[in-house]
């Protein structure tokens, strides 16, 4: 099952944010697209974590909607792609 089906069907919830650093909590790149670190746990049916750790939320809007919305490893350095808000 894909995730988009798979949160269509009600299993993702417990959703909690923390900040991870004393950076801002997104940014806004080059080309418009807003990334938001997240610390994401990904959980499977039986509970058991299936992976977790801090990833890269990139979002592109368009028209006020959600048009694409991808996953990235995170960047060690601050500013990898675009610049601060």
């Amino acid at each position: 099952m894909d995730t988009t089906a798979y949160a269509r069907t009600g299993h993702i919830s417990g959703v909690s944010s923390t900040r991870l650093s004393n950076r801002k909590p997104y940014m806004t790149e080059l080309d418009g697209r807003i990334v938001v670190e997240v610390h994401q746990r990904v959980l499977g049916k039986d509970g058991n974590a299936l992976s977790e750790g801090t990833v890269q939320h990139v979002y592109l809007v368009r028209d006020g909607l959600i048009w694409d919305m991808e996953i990235r490893k995170p960047v060690e350095h601050d500013n990898p792609q675009g610049h601060s808000d």
